[in-house]
Parts: structure tokens; C-alpha cells; sequence
């Protein structure tokens, strides 16, 4: 999609799950030239109240954060958003402890150095995979409703 588009509330935004104050300033920064709206949050309790606030689309998180793992924020997405696109952000040493993460509903891995064309193609696809998660979903509750009648 071009970057020149206008996007509906909540389809341009995300949020960040890092303790990393300085990295997520430079995200938001560089992220925001594409257009994208970028939140950060600390714990799992920012995370779920900014993802009801804002209506984000995509999560972008750490591997690890003082209060968490990447595993317990993906349980959180499939509890309570489930059409939330989960990115991780990880360096090449983390590499190991990231081969179920595609079975554990995550859509993709940014890795670090990171490559913000790059990032940037993957976000969009990932907010796309939510919108059309969304519209299945609406889909099938029409179906099943028309042949509930």
C-alpha cells in the first residue's frame, strides 16, 4: 500500500513492548516518515490497555523485557486481540529460541540491525494480515448466521 494513503484509526498503529527507551524513540522517529503511528509499553498491562486505546493492528516485541517474554505477550494477543499481528524484534543470538514462534501466532521477526524498508514492508503486511483476520472472522459470524435462520 502507498505511503501516501490516508489509514483509518488504528490501521497505521502500533505498539512497542520494550524497556528500551532510546531504541523505541529512534522506531518511532524512523517509523513515522512511512506513516506509521508507533506506542511504546513497558509491561503486559500497557500493552493490553494501548491496544484497546489506540486500536493497533500490530505489536512489534522485544524477545525479553523485564516483566515479560515474547511468549507470554503472544499468549496475551490470542487471549484478548486476537487480530493482532505479533512481530518480534531480535537479534541474531535469540535465533535459537525463536523456532516456534510462527506456531506460537507470530507473523514475522525483525531483525536487528534493522532495516527500516525492510520493517516497514513487513508492518504494513502484518497490519493487512489483521484486517483480513478481522474481515474472516466477520465472514464467517454472516454465515453462520444466515444459516442458523
Amino acid at each position: 500500500m502507498p505511503h501516501h494513503m490516508v489509514y483509518a484509526p488504528g490501521e497505521s498503529d502500533c505498539v512497542v513492548l520494550t524497556a528500551f527507551e532510546s531504541e523505541f524513540s529512534f522506531l518511532k522517529s524512523t517509523l513515522s516518515f512511512a506513516g506509521l503511528r508507533v506506542h511504546r509499553a513497558e509491561t503486559l498491562e500497557e500493552l493490553d490497555f494501548l491496544l484497546i486505546a489506540t486500536g493497533a493492528t500490530v505489536l512489534l516485541s522485544d524477545t525479553l523485557t523485564p516483566t515479560c517474554t515474547w511468549r507470554c505477550a503472544a499468549a496475551l494477543i490470542a487471549d484478548r486481540h486476537p487480530y493482532v499481528a505479533v512481530l518480534l524484534l531480535g537479534e541474531p543470538v535469540d535465533a535459537p529460541y525463536l523456532k516456534d514462534a510462527f506456531a506460537c501466532g507470530v507473523c514475522g521477526v525483525i531483525w536487528r540491525p534493522i532495516e527500516f524498508d525492510v520493517a516497514t514492508d513487513l508492518i504494513r503486511t502484518a497490519q493487512q494480515a489483521s484486517r483480513d483476520r478481522r474481515l474472516i472472522r466477520q465472514e464467517r459470524k454472516l454465515t453462520s448466521n444466515v444459516v442458523a435462520r
